[in-house]
């Protein structure tokens, strides 16, 4: 994350706002807040802001909503900002109105701690977010991890058909191997796993992931590859407008 730029909470004041713009902050993410994005380009003029990501509320009442985002990136110094939807699903005109101001990525509510997380990073990333060959989602699924004869528990910060990130305080040791039983929607799944790398404390740590462990699938079944590639179908669809 570049610390620089800022995370731009975009829309009416409410009690939804005010927690997406609270645990945004607590990512470790710079955070501001303005009703419209003319209100967004005197904060940023008052306050010397510069923008990587805009939330933006799918019913926010402006004319030309990706005229507003134009002249953000444009009077802001922010030519690299990415517009994301967070909020209630929209529906109709909203998601159209979305649509025309080239917002692609979205925040649907609920929105789980994982997710924004992952959207925020995304975001920031722009378009080196596509560079990336296996398709990752962020989850909520929690899982058991086994090593050695030892039983620890983990939650699953991200997950691609080849592999997954897993939060968790006890990360075994880069190389070490390992047996996941993943507790996705689609049901359990049980795999072998390498560990790659290691995100803990001090000054290799990693600010834009949770503390943890990135892992490499390196057997899984047939059942258990449909059942991965399933959830990240479903929840894929759920990151874009």
């Amino acid at each position: 994350m570049n610390p620089e730029r800022s995370v731009l909470i975009l829309g009416e004041q409410s009690a939804c706002t005010s927690a997406l713009a609270e645990r945004t902050r607590q990512l470790g993410f710079r955070t501001a807040r303005a009703k419209t994005p003319q209100d967004a380009v005197l904060l940023a003029e008052e306050r010397g802001f510069r923008f990587g990501v805009v939330l933006v509320q799918p019913d926010l009442p402006v004319v030309d909503l990706g005229q507003g985002l134009d002249a953000l990136r444009a009077r802001c110094q922010s030519g690299d900002l990415t517009a994301v939807a967070a909020g209630p699903v929209p529906l109709g005109e909203e998601r159209e109105q979305l649509h025309r101001a080239g917002v692609e990525l979205a925040l649907w509510e609920p929105v789980g701690d994982h997710a924004l997380r992952f959207q925020l990073n995304r975001a920031m990333a722009g378009p080196r977010r596509s560079q990336r060959g296996d398709e990752r989602i962020p989850t909520e699924c929690s899982a058991g991890v086994f090593v050695a004869g030892r039983q620890k528990s983990a939650t699953v910060y991200t997950l691609s058909r080849g592999g997954s990130f897993l939060d968790t305080r006890r990360p075994s040791q880069r190389g070490a191997q390992l047996a996941l039983q993943l507790h996705l929607p689609e049901g359990d799944v049980r795999v072998a796993a390498r560990v790659i790398y290691t995100n803990v404390p001090g000054n290799l740590q990693r600010g834009q992931l949770p503390f943890g462990m990135a892992v490499r699938f390196i057997e899984v079944t047939a059942a258990s590859s449909i059942a991965i590639g399933d959830c990240i179908d479903r929840q894929a669809g759920q990151l874009t407008v």
